[in-house]
């Protein structure tokens, strides 16, 4: 799949009605959502570095990540500040807060390989 593609479809739609809307199942790389256990919006992550603008800022709560994929998260735009390694799905981003940093919706940055 080539780009970042918003995946959700919407009300009564399906991957043929949509220009943006892909069907999950077609998806083989890492997938960012907006919602905690993979719901809500779907972003496909292309390999390579994405700010937000290919996904929401700050708005991220959980990652799909395929074996032999890496994802890793930065808090800042750039791919700056706070980083978290992904290398298997992960339902719940909060899980990985640690001290006081905080990963459920704060993610500005991805970078896929």
């Amino acid at each position: 799949m080539n780009g970042n593609h918003r995946t959700s479809c919407g009300a009564g739609q399906d991957a043929s009605q949509a220009v943006n809307c892909v069907a999950p199942t077609l998806l083989s790389g890492p997938v960012a959502y907006d919602d905690t256990d993979f719901g809500g919006n779907q972003y496909a992550l292309k390999a390579g570095t994405q700010d937000f603008g290919a996904f929401p800022n700050d708005g991220i709560s959980s990652v799909r990540v395929p074996a032999g994929w890496r994802v890793d998260l930065y808090q800042d735009k750039g791919c700056a500040g706070a980083e978290l390694t992904l290398t298997d799905h992960a339902p719940r981003l909060a899980a990985y807060d640690k001290g006081s940093t905080r990963w459920n919706d704060t993610v500005s940055c991805i970078r896929v390989s």
